[in-house]
């Protein structure tokens, strides 16, 4: 057994060991189970209660919907994310830049960050080389939408109107 085989190879490892031990079934006792040295349960114990809402982007590729069910689950975690995602680095990128080029001015080396502009025409040109491979054609017309579903009686139901995203249209 190993506790057996490490008490006679060394005394102080296996007090540290077993110091170890009883500190984790003492904290797992007392806090409940979420401090194990290889799970820690508390990360999944919480209800998942089906009242939220759910907001669904879907990108209409030469007047045809990219369908979720005909790609990748990246792939569509990728759409996913970059549509939701973009307006929010919109806002923050030159606030961003500009903090970073307070810091950068007290180090040695390069004293301001390249300006990047976040556009629309730049994350359009961007988003839509990555939709080319998604397509098996060229792509000609590029829009997106947003529509929030809510949990009715156990399914999705869709809750107000689809939303055009204005951000990305591409002719």
């Amino acid at each position: 057994m190993f506790i057996g085989k490490l008490y006679r190879h060394s005394k102080p490892m296996f007090l540290l060991f077993v110091g170890f031990l009883f500190a984790f079934v003492f904290i797992n006792y007392k806090w409940g189970m979420v401090a194990t040295p290889v799970l820690q349960f508390g990360m999944y114990s919480g209800k998942h209660l089906l009242t939220d809402s759910i907001v669904v982007y879907s990108v209409i590729a030469n007047n045809k919907k990219i369908e979720p069910s005909q790609i990748s689950a990246g792939e569509n975690d990728f759409i996913q994310t970059y549509l939701e995602l973009y307006p929010t680095h919109r806002e923050n990128n030159s606030l961003i830049s500009a903090i970073l080029n307070k810091y950068l001015g007290l180090m040695p080396g390069p004293r301001r960050l390249p300006e990047h502009p976040v556009t629309d025409k730049v994350f359009t040109e961007w988003f839509l080389k990555k939709m080319q491979a998604l397509v098996p054609e060229p792509i000609q017309s590029l829009q997106a939408t947003r529509q929030q579903f809510i949990w009715i009686n156990k399914k999705l139901a869709p809750a107000g109107i689809v939303s055009k995203l204005d951000f990305l249209d591409a002719h």
